[in-house]
């Protein structure tokens, strides 16, 4: 008993020790202001540097940097001018020709690029801050040229400003001849004069060019998916400790809203940015320590319920009724893991947040409608709040991308359900719960053609699991009446129209009938409302 004793011991010890380094940890990145105030030394260290220190700008890159009827102008214009506020003292800044101030960044001057496409050659000469904005290079072509892919650039002329990141991309692709440019204005002027085919430039740019020369009528403007990118300032190699109080500073431009406001100003739009996302270490260590905990709890329990048991063996009605209590309080832990879980992936997924609270509820009313037994809605209830538990492996850009997937993006995201039936292969109790997370995208005619087909298109039928059949209905009911970044939210009549029109193709027939007799005598727009006004704000 002594040597159980002094390793029950040492365990709560090695836990507590733990815990107290992630619970430092957590903090840290839970008020991340703390690591990113800027101290009196580091602006002293700025109002040095002030004086040697050049902020350059592109003369004739709009909306990101240009020389306007009133001199300096543009969005990296006003974010220096707010970033002068934050560290509070006074900076040169000079707009010129972009292959001038890349050769005064590469020469090791003491100069600050405002604002630079990040790729990998580049870091490997510059240092970079963080990322303040992302951008992507488009293709410019007449109409009349038809659809242009990045294929057909082998066979066509094509137009770039020179040193620039799409002069890079351009050769990466082939493009069969290649005029350099000095700047933007050059390039169009190229174009509509017939001397290229198509003109490679910043979206954002190409676009103002065109619209303010009035030729946006006669060209398409075709965005280079692969091309979206970050966009940050540059420094030579060997300034660190610049680049680090100027990161910052822009810190906390986004967190008082600057940044949002800047957005807004030239873009239209808020929220451009994405560099304050978590990585997947960030939720591998908080999922690792529920986990833990979790354990560290069933450990003890384990202990405290022998303990009991070892004095009560006399006493078999006591010690039944012990162990009926340890299995609710050990079910609902369960349920409290799961919950867990369910809310560490809505968290990730920034625009579906406590989607999975959603489709639980509604799963759990289609399942008493059907008349399962207790435990069958058990399974039904852990299964729908896990159902997108693979979301954990799939990379933050697709799953929070602002816009329409591509392929290769749909792809890994049909991924999620194989993921998380592997994530619960070890659970050998629940088997039940691994198939409904499996094959909750199937469909109950089998097709497995696009463009709407089953993943990962294994079953139909009933030979789908119950619970999956009842999951599909919820999941896909609470997806279409949710807003998306690229779509609103549909209404609940269109989305139970599709649900019905979907009956015996992507459907159960049969949970299809419990669901539309739920609707009958409960308002859905509870279930589907009661989570969203706790959701998470950006």
């Amino acid at each position: 008993m002594k040597a159980i004793s002094y390793k029950v011991k040492l365990i709560v010890i090695v836990y507590i020790v733990i815990t107290i380094v992630f619970a430092v940890w957590y903090a840290s990145e839970l008020n991340p202001a703390l690591k990113n105030q800027i101290t009196e030394a580091e602006k002293q260290h700025m109002d040095a540097r002030s004086q040697e220190l050049l902020f350059i700008g592109d003369e004739a890159y709009p909306p990101f940097s240009y020389v306007g009827n009133r001199g300096y102008s543009g969005y990296e214009a006003d974010l220096l001018y707010y970033l002068k506020q934050i560290l509070d003292i006074e900076v040169r800044y000079q707009q010129m020709n972009w292959t001038e101030a890349l050769s005064l960044l590469e020469a090791g001057e003491s100069v600050v690029i405002t604002g630079m496409k990040i790729t990998d050659d580049r870091q490997e000469r510059f240092l970079y801050t963080n990322p303040y904005l992302i951008t992507t290079q488009a293709l410019v072509y007449r109409h009349d040229l038809g659809e242009i892919s990045l294929e057909d650039l082998q066979d066509l002329e094509v137009i770039v400003q020179e040193n620039s990141v799409t002069h890079t991309l351009a050769k990466s692709w082939n493009a069969g001849v290649i005029h350099t440019v000095k700047d933007p204005i050059e390039g169009l002027e190229l174009l509509v004069n017939g001397v290229g085919d198509v003109w490679i430039e910043n979206q954002m740019t190409a676009l103002y060019f065109l619209r303010l020369h009035t030729q946006d009528q006669y060209y398409s403007v075709s965005a280079i998916e692969e091309s979206t990118g970050y966009y940050a300032m540059a420094l030579p190699k060997g300034q660190k400790n610049t680049r680090d109080i100027l990161n910052k500073a822009l810190y906390q431009l986004e967190q008082n809203g600057t940044i949002a406001v800047l957005d807004n100003k030239w873009f239209g739009i808020v929220g451009y940015r994405t560099y304050s996302e978590k990585s997947f270490w960030y939720y591998a260590a908080v999922v690792g320590h529920i986990l833990l905990t979790a354990t560290f709890i069933f450990y003890l329990w384990n202990k405290s319920l022998h303990h009991q048991l070892a004095k009560r063996t006399d006493d078999l009605k006591e010690t039944n009724k012990l162990l009926d209590q340890e299995r609710k309080n050990i079910q609902s832990l369960l349920e409290g893991i799961t919950r867990a879980f369910s809310a560490t992936i809505d968290y990730r997924d920034y625009y579906t947040g406590d989607h999975s609270r959603r489709v639980t509820s509604i799963s759990v009313l289609i399942a008493n409608e059907l008349g399962l037994s207790e435990e069958e809605i058990f399974e039904t209830y852990i299964g729908a709040l896990l159902h997108d538990i693979g979301k954990v492996g799939i990379p933050d850009h697709i799953l929070n991308k602002a816009g329409a997937l591509t392929d290769e993006e749909y792809y890994e995201i049909k991924q999620h359900p194989v993921i998380g039936a592997n994530i619960l292969a070890e659970i050998q109790s629940y088997k039940t719960i691994k198939a409904a997370v499996l094959y909750h995208h199937e469909r109950w005619d089998g097709n497995i053609m696009p463009p709407y087909a089953a993943y990962p298109g294994l079953l139909k039928g009933e030979e789908i699991p119950l619970v999956a059949r009842i999951i599909a209905v919820a999941d896909a009911f609470d997806a279409m009446t949710t807003d998306r970044p690229y779509r609103k939210a549909m209404s609940v009549e269109v989305a139970t129209n599709r649900i019905k029109a979907e009956s015996g193709k992507q459907f159960d027939p049969k949970v299809v009938e419990c669901f539309m007799r739920i609707l009958s005598y409960i308002d859905i727009n509870d279930i589907l409302n009661s989570y969203k006004s706790i959701t998470k704000q950006d």
